[in-house]
């Protein structure tokens, strides 16, 4: 798994986590983008909120203004901010295992 798979996937269970939701349909993820909307300010689709639980086949990665949004969403600046955070986590987290 590389760096960007590892950090969408964190990313986007911190989605859930901070919406209090567990996506099981892909129906939830309408509720799901009205949150994030509330939250950020920022439209993102049901669609692409389906795509990244796996409801609908993606054939592209997700895109930066999605990423962007979904981390604004917990609370980061934009998507490398979160990054460089889950970066420095993972540092730590090794660092602490020697």
């Amino acid at each position: 798994m590389t760096n960007q798979s590892h950090h969408i996937l964190s990313l986007s269970k911190k989605v859930l986590a901070k919406s209090g939701t567990n996506v099981l349909v892909a129906s939830d993820c309408k509720q799901l983008k009205e949150f994030i909307s509330l939250k950020t300010k920022h439209y993102i689709s049901e669609i692409s909120l389906q795509r990244l639980y796996g409801f609908i086949p993606a054939k592209f990665s997700q895109s930066f203004y999605t990423l962007d949004v979904l981390s604004k969403y917990c609370g980061f600046e934009d998507w490398k901010a979160y990054c460089e955070n889950e970066d420095k986590v993972m540092i730590i987290k090794l660092s602490n295992q020697s």
